[in-house]
């Protein structure tokens, strides 16, 4: 019996970590960035010109601006960008904050920035994290394309913040 007791111990002792890092230990981040335009359901998980490494975003260069960066793993035609001013959580509007999205599908443009008219787009920062954090934040408005305008919808984005001047556009 006690030999009985000392395996079922010795079983515990060694599942045990097992059991509370599943419990209680944090998963990583589902790095991606999501949205809806006109009807249809986009996701982007991989960095742009990078599909070795996960959805990013960083501080640029000048230290003006954020930019969120995605590639369509199946597809690296398509890609999204969104750029807000500085490096805060909040609320920012297109035109008058300078903020912007950029989603390029194929031979398509939807755009929505301070040069567009449509003026209703609005991004929201909820997290900012340092370097190796995360960037987390949702959006929706109206995005222009050839002279027609498209709702987005669902729009959101949880990104791991890389180092300032990491994201270097095509």
């Amino acid at each position: 019996m006690k030999t009985v007791k000392c395996i079922v111990a010795l079983i515990i002792l060694i599942i045990s970590p097992v059991l509370f890092t599943g419990c209680f230990g944090g998963d990583d981040p589902d790095y991606r960035v999501e949205f809806t335009l006109d009807g249809t359901d986009y996701i982007f998980t991989k960095a742009y010109d990078n599909p070795e490494t996960v959805a990013e975003g960083c501080m640029d260069d000048d230290a003006t601006k954020t930019t969120i960066m995605a590639e369509n793993e199946d597809n690296p035609d398509q890609y999204v960008e969104i750029a807000i001013p500085g490096i805060n959580t909040g609320t920012f509007h297109d035109i008058l904050d300078r903020s912007c999205f950029h989603f390029h599908r194929g031979n398509s443009d939807y755009l929505n920035d301070d040069n567009q008219t449509a003026d209703d787009f609005t991004i929201q920062i909820a997290e900012y994290g340092e370097v190796g954090g995360v960037i987390r934040g949702t959006f929706s408005g109206t995005v222009e394309q050839s002279g027609a305008y498209f709702p987005v919808t669902d729009g959101y984005f949880e990104v791991i913040r890389r180092a300032d001047g990491a994201i270097v556009l095509k």
